[in-house]
């Protein structure tokens, strides 16, 4: 029984057991302040402050004008990697939300470049010069973000990053590029994006750079588990694909790996298990008890209806039937059969009657009961004689009474009238 919505309440005059429950709610009257930003070069949707009721969900859309893409989605101050949507979910509290954007450069040039120690190769078309952020050396002193032509795949590097050729010289650009999918695949997985290569072949970084790969759920096959989800590399020396240390982002699907060195990259993921659908089982079949035997009368005269009756109970799971059989004094009376649907009980009767005093055992199913047939006393014969005549019969004589009694009843009634006339004189 509700008592309301109250702070507290108090239980009197106890006098049995009780018991107390109270449920809660989310304050859907409370809201809060989600502040979303994207600067210059790219947009943010919705933008500005964006109110959002308590437990609530607010998802935010995020683009980059042309010639610049996205290197980090900043929540709370909080870098949330480069993902072109982001989802609040159940707010209760204020947020922020930025977007920071860089510019894309890439230039396509065929003439060499030389500077610091050794030779750089000639940059090939679609490459990205790298010498405006690095020095001599091949030392990075600004940061750069590097997309791929069809924006899926991004490098970051960060500022004191020594990249360099496998000829140990500065490496002065780099290109990303696509390829044919290599075998043999890893066990269980399944390469689920196209395959990039990083080239020139054999340059490193060091410390190590960052390779982001990004998703969208309509990217990943339906028969992918995210949870799986990896990035590999071909060793070129195993001819094989090897899992990379990689981190998955759930919000935004994206996963993320350090690199040390270029080559060919991809995405990976595991098919998802089946779940094991068990069928339920079939109902149980049909199971019989019998019960309650009742005899009545147990003690009868001979000839009187008896009723003998027990109670039938179906307790198993299907339809069913069942045979009865009343037996008396060890011998087959008679049989009955009766349908009971799963769960049902019935009550099942029957009559019977003996002439033969005595008693007689009933036995239904192995249920035994009993009962009596009562022996009547014999019948009593009257012997009627004919009347005897007043004058033979020897007892009490009333004739002489009689007539003595009238005599006296009539003296009497003389004596008093005579009396009566003498007084009257």
């Amino acid at each position: 029984m509700s008592a309301g919505a109250a702070g507290s309440y108090t239980f009197t005059n106890i006098n049995a057991n009780h018991s107390i429950a109270a449920s809660f709610a989310a304050d859907t009257s409370a809201a809060y302040t989600i502040t979303a930003s994207a600067g210059e070069h790219g947009s943010i949707s919705p933008s500005g402050s964006v109110t959002v009721n308590a437990g609530a969900s607010q998802v935010f859309q995020i683009s980059a004008d042309t010639g610049y893409h996205i290197t980090d989605v900043l929540v709370d101050s909080v870098s949330a990697g480069a993902a072109g949507s982001y989802i609040f979910t159940n707010v209760n509290a204020d947020h922020t939300i930025s977007v920071v954007l860089a510019a894309d450069i890439v230039t396509d040039l065929s003439n060499s470049f030389s500077g610091g120690s050794g030779f750089s190769p000639p940059v090939e078309p679609g490459s990205t010069v790298l010498t405006p952020y690095t020095n001599n050396d091949g030392l990075f002193y600004l940061a750069l973000s590097l997309r791929s032509p069809d924006e899926k795949i991004e490098l970051n590097f960060s500022k004191g990053i020594l990249a360099r050729t496998k000829e140990a010289c500065p490496l002065k650009a780099i290109k990303i590029d696509t390829t044919a999918s290599l075998t043999p695949l890893i066990s269980n997985y399944k390469l689920i994006s196209p395959v990039y290569e990083l080239s020139p072949e054999g340059a490193t970084f060091s410390p190590t750079i960052t390779l982001t790969f990004y998703n969208d759920i309509a990217g990943i096959p339906a028969d992918i588990d995210t949870e799986t989800l990896h990035i590999v590399v071909f060793d070129k020396g195993d001819s094989l694909w090897k899992i990379c240390n990689s981190q998955y982002n759930k919000a935004t699907l994206n996963v993320s790996t350090e690199i040390e060195r270029s080559g060919k990259y991809a995405l990976a993921g595991m098919p998802k298990v089946p779940v094991a659908t068990t069928s339920p089982p079939p109902p149980a079949p049909a199971a019989f008890t019998i019960s309650d035997l009742e005899v009545r009368p147990i003690l009868a005269s001979p000839g009187e209806a008896i009723t003998i009756s027990a109670k039938v109970s179906n307790t198993g799971g299907t339809n069913g039937e069942y045979n009865i059989i009343l037996a008396i004094n060890h011998s087959s009376e008679m049989a009955k059969s009766i349908s009971l649907k799963a769960g049902a009980e019935s009550i099942v009767e029957f009559s019977v009657n003996r002439h033969d005093p005595g008693n007689y055992m009933v036995n239904i199913n192995d249920l035994i009961s009993s009962f009596t047939i009562e022996q009547l006393p014999p019948a009593t014969t009257s012997n009627i004689q004919s009347p005897i005549p007043l004058a033979e019969n020897r007892g009490i004589n009333w004739f002489p009474i009689v007539i003595t009694c009238c005599t006296l009843l009539i003296a009497g009634v003389l004596i008093t009238l005579t009396t009566r006339k003498k007084q009257g004189k």
